[in-house]
């Protein structure tokens, strides 16, 4: 594990501008590690998350934020942050739903 940097200085902005300036079509994700499902989250991953939502939702790109899903329990993970086949069920479920939420199927 690096240092610890603020959102702003991630790769994430260069890369969403990357792909925005190349017309390329993005939907970002933000996962919700074990820390979080546990009660324990960090000061650290609460700014970095708060500061990539008002950057994606300023830059009109679409997210999913599953790292305020309170539906993710520390039931659906497995080994680490890894999910169980409950979390993964449930992944692919409320992702399947956004996306054809988004594209209006």
């Amino acid at each position: 594990t690096g240092p610890t940097v603020e959102f702003a200085d991630s790769f994430i902005p260069l890369t969403a501008d990357s792909f925005a300036d190349s017309g390329l079509a993005q939907l970002v994700v933000i996962w919700r590690p074990v820390n979080v499902a546990l009660g324990t989250p960090s000061r650290n991953d609460e700014r970095f998350v708060a500061d990539a939502v008002a950057y994606f939702e300023a830059a009109d790109i679409p997210y999913i934020d599953f790292f305020h899903d309170d539906r993710l329990g520390l039931d659906m993970y497995g080994k680490g942050d890894h999910y169980n086949a409950d979390g993964m069920a449930h992944v692919t479920e409320t992702l399947g739903e956004y996306v054809r939420d988004l594209l209006s199927l």
